[in-house]
């Protein structure tokens, strides 16, 4: 019995600790089938090397294949033949960070916004990259941009939630993710990440509502079902 218990206090770290960096990233995404559409503008590419837009597509193919210094090189080269490309950028910063690149996707999402100040999903991604550089208070100005041009954009309140929560600021943090619920119902993420909210708080029946919730909305939550385990045993051993 002691053994299971001091397994159930690493589980529940573990999971504590990787909750709160639940956050989202935006993509230029279309409506491809990536691998007849990679063939295809892999052969436009050749034929018409100067279009911009072609290497975007092939970009796009490879992201969504998870080749992401494929997707770079055909991002660079497409901004390369049009400096203000904000697609190419946008999939460029993403590749960055889907390779645990996060100041090289600053450093792009800062070039779109030099081109497209207004282009809700660069400071969106902005607040999530900065999330993963631990730069919280430079998350939190993201985010709340991205609110500002989206007031109902309920993933930039999740962003904004763990930013405020990583800087002390909890009731703020409580009041972004029950934000992005009420914008985005489904936003199972914000209802995660209030329940451990909760749960570091001691509020082990407020943390079991909403992540009941979360699992209502999405049974197979795996984050979800672990962390309402750990409300639970919480509450009753408390």
């Amino acid at each position: 019995m002691i053994i299971f218990k001091k397994a159930i206090t690493w589980i529940e770290l573990l999971v504590l600790i990787s909750l709160v960096l639940i956050y989202g990233w935006a993509t230029y995404q279309r409506n491809f089938v990536w691998k007849d559409d990679m063939t295809l503008y892999s052969d436009v590419v050749k034929k018409s090397p100067n279009l911009s837009r072609a290497y975007s597509s092939l970009q796009v193919a490879y992201l969504n294949s998870g080749r992401y210094t494929d997707a770079i090189e055909a991002g660079k080269i497409a901004i390369r033949i049009n400096p203000s490309n904000v697609e190419a950028y946008l999939n460029t910063a993403a590749s960055y960070e889907k390779l645990g690149l996060y100041k090289e996707a600053v450093i792009t999402l800062k070039k779109i916004i030099h081109y497209s100040p207004d282009f809700t999903d660069a400071h969106y991604n902005m607040g999530a990259a900065y999330i993963r550089l631990k730069r919280y208070e430079e998350a939190a100005e993201s985010s709340l941009k991205a609110i500002e041009l989206k007031p109902d954009h309920a993933d930039a309140y999740n962003n904004l939630g763990i930013a405020y929560i990583k800087t002390g600021r909890v009731d703020e943090g409580i009041d972004a993710f029950k934000k992005a619920i009420h914008y985005g119902p489904d936003t199972v993420k914000a209802y995660n990440n209030l329940g451990i909210t909760y749960i570091n708080m001691g509020k082990y029946p407020q943390a079991i509502e909403v992540l009941e919730e979360a699992l209502r909305r999405k049974p197979d939550y795996a984050d979800a079902q672990w962390n309402l385990e750990v409300a639970k045993n919480r509450l009753k051993n408390r």
